[in-house]
């Protein structure tokens, strides 16, 4: 019997193939490191390229921002008059 998509390995009896150890090493190969490798470059190119900005946040602060200075500067005002 042979069943290719389990192993490339002749079996000559079902218990054979039943007595088989179907474990599979997991460990870190050549392969993890080359795909972690471009996965990592992949999204460093894409953020190099992509701005990545909460817009509505960004212009939440500079609205803030500008409210506080604009307070800031009619407190000044205030005091300076009296």
């Amino acid at each position: 019997m042979h069943f290719p998509l389990v192993n490339e390995q002749e079996f000559n009896s079902l218990e054979e193939l039943c007595n088989r150890d179907f474990s599979i090493n997991i460990s870190q190969d050549v392969v993890d490191n080359v795909l972690r490798t471009l996965a990592d470059e992949f999204t460093d190119l894409i953020f190099s390229l992509v701005s990545v900005e909460n817009t509505e946040q960004s212009s939440f602060l500079e609205r803030t921002a500008q409210a506080l200075i604009d307070r800031f500067d009619t407190y000044l005002k205030f005091k300076l008059q009296t």
